[in-house]
C-alpha cells in the first residue's frame, strides 16, 4: 500500500468521524425535555413523542441511502442530509405548537440524519477491510461524543440565552459540518481495493453477500434483528429519561445531570470502540452474550437505583446501560457486514436498522408508564424482564449462526 494511499484511508476515517460528531446533534435532546414542557406547558408523552419519530424517521432516511446510492453518490447523499438536518433544526428554535416539533425536528432532522449516517457507516469501513468492526466503532464515537460536548453546551446556551438559540446552534453545527464532510465521503475504486489489506480472517465468520430479499427470509435476519432491536431500546430508554430520572425520582440538580450525562455518554462512546476491537478480535458470539448480558445488569440496577433512591447506583447503572449502547451501536453495522456481506450492505444495514422504529417507541412507552405510575420504578422493573428475553433470543441466533456455518 502506498503512503498516498495510507494517507488517504485515514484522512476518510477522519472525516467521517467530523461529521458524526456534527451530526449526532439529536442525542442531546434529554436537555431540552423539561425547558421545553416548562416553557410550552407540554406533557412528557409530547416530548417523547418528538424523540420517537425522530428515530423513526432516521430510519426512513436509512433506507433512502440504501435505495439512492444506486444512482447517486455517497457525497450528494451527504449533502442532502446536510440540508435536512440543518433545515431541520433552524426551524425548530422557531416552534410554538408540539406539531411544529414533529415536523422541523423530529421528521426533517431525523430524516436528514439517516441520510448521513448511513452513507459514513457504508463507505469509511470499506477502506479498512482488515479492521472493520474497529473503524465503525471510531466512527460511532463521533456520533456518541456528539451528545457529551452538545449536552452541557445547549444546557448553557438555555439557560443563558434560550431554547431557540440552542436549537440554532445545533442548526448551524450540523448543516456546515456535513456539507464540508460530504466532499470526502466516498468508497475506494476498484484499483485502491486492490492495493488494501486483506479482511480479517476470523474462525466461524462467514461473509456471504446476500441480497435483501434473500436476508429477509432467514431466521438469522430475524433474530439478529430482535437482539439488536430490544438491546438498542434499553439504551435509548435511558437516553431519554436519565436526567429525568435523576431530576424527578432523585431530586438531582439540572446542572449536575447535564454533568451526568456528559460522563454516561463518555461510555457510549468508549463502548463502541472497545465494542468493535472485541468482535473483530474475539468473535461474534462472546460479544453478543458480553453486551446483552451488562445490558442486563445496567437496567437490574437501575431499578434497584430507583427504588432504593440511590443517585450513584442509577448513575452506574447509566454508564454501564450506555457502555452496552455504545457496543450494540456497533454491532448493527457489523454484524450485518459479517453475516450477509458488504455487497449489498447499504440496504440491508438499512432494512437491519428499521429495529430503530420499534427502539423509538420504547422511550414514548416508558413515558407513559412513568406518568401512569407517578415514577419510573415499575417500568424500568418491567424493562428488566424484557433484558431476560433478549439473553434467550442471543442464544438462539448463536446457535442459528453456528448451524449456518
Amino acid at each position: 500500500m502506498t503512503e498516498r494511499l495510507s494517507f488517504q484511508r485515514r484522512f476518510c476515517l477522519f472525516n467521517g468521524l467530523f461529521a458524526m460528531l456534527c451530526m449526532g446533534a439529536a442525542y442531546a435532546w434529554g436537555v431540552f425535555v423539561i425547558p421545553l414542557e416548562n416553557q410550552f406547558g407540554w406533557l412528557r408523552t409530547q416530548t417523547s413523542l418528538a424523540f420517537t419519530l425522530n428515530i423513526m424517521l432516521f430510519a426512513l432516511g436509512n433506507i433512502a441511502t440504501g435505495i439512492l446510492s444506486r444512482r447517486i453518490s455517497f457525497s450528494a447523499l451527504m449533502r442532502m442530509g446536510a440540508g435536512f438536518m440543518g433545515g431541520g433544526f433552524f426551524l425548530t428554535s422557531l416552534v410554538t405548537q408540539s406539531w411544529q416539533l414533529y415536523f422541523t425536528y423530529s421528521l426533517l432532522g431525523g430524516f436528514g440524519a439517516g441520510l448521513a449516517y448511513n452513507c459514513v457507516v457504508s463507505s469509511v469501513p470499506q477502506w479498512f477491510p482488515e479492521r472493520p468492526a474497529l473503524m465503525t466503532g471510531i466512527l460511532l464515537v463521533g456520533y456518541a461524543m456528539s451528545s457529551a460536548i452538545f449536552g452541557p453546551l445547549c444546557n448553557a446556551v438555555i439557560t443563558n440565552c434560550g431554547i431557540a438559540e440552542a436549537f440554532l446552534l445545533i442548526a448551524a453545527v450540523s448543516f456546515l459540518g456535513l456539507f464540508l464532510a460530504s466532499f470526502r465521503t466516498r468508497i475506494p475504486s476498484p484499483e485502491q481495493k486492490q492495493e488494501l489489506p486483506a479482511p480479517l480472517q476470523r474462525a466461524g465468520k462467514s461473509g456471504t453477500d446476500k441480497p435483501s430479499g434473500v436476508m429477509l427470509k432467514t431466521s438469522l435476519f430475524w433474530l439478529t434483528f430482535f437482539v439488536l432491536c430490544f438491546t438498542s431500546g434499553s439504551g435509548m430508554i435511558f437516553i431519554n429519561h436519565i436526567s429525568p430520572m435523576l431530576t424527578e425520582e432523585l431530586g438531582v440538580q439540572p446542572a449536575l445531570a447535564a454533568s451526568v450525562i456528559s460522563v454516561v455518554f463518555f461510555f457510549n462512546a468508549s463502548g463502541r470502540i472497545i465494542g468493535g476491537f472485541f468482535l473483530d478480535k474475539y468473535g461474534m458470539k462472546r460479544t453478543v452474550f458480553s453486551i446483552t448480558g451488562l445490558m442486563f445488569l445496567a437496567v437490574s440496577a437501575a431499578t434497584a437505583g430507583l427504588y432504593c433512591k440511590t443517585t450513584p447506583l442509577l448513575i452506574v447503572s447509566g454508564v454501564c446501560a450506555l457502555f452496552a449502547f455504545g457496543a450494540n451501536a456497533n454491532m448493527i453495522p457489523s454484524l450485518v457486514r459479517e453475516l450477509f456481506g458488504q455487497k449489498y450492505f447499504s440496504l440491508n444495514y438499512s432494512l437491519m436498522n428499521l429495529s430503530t422504529i420499534i427502539v423509538s417507541l420504547m422511550p414514548t412507552a416508558i413515558g407513559t408508564l412513568q406518568m401512569y405510575f407517578g415514577g419510573y420504578t415499575i417500568p424500568i422493573l418491567g424493562l428488566t424482564g424484557l433484558n431476560v428475553l433478549t439473553i434467550h433470543l442471543a442464544f438462539l441466533l448463536i446457535r442459528q449462526h453456528e448451524k449456518s456455518l
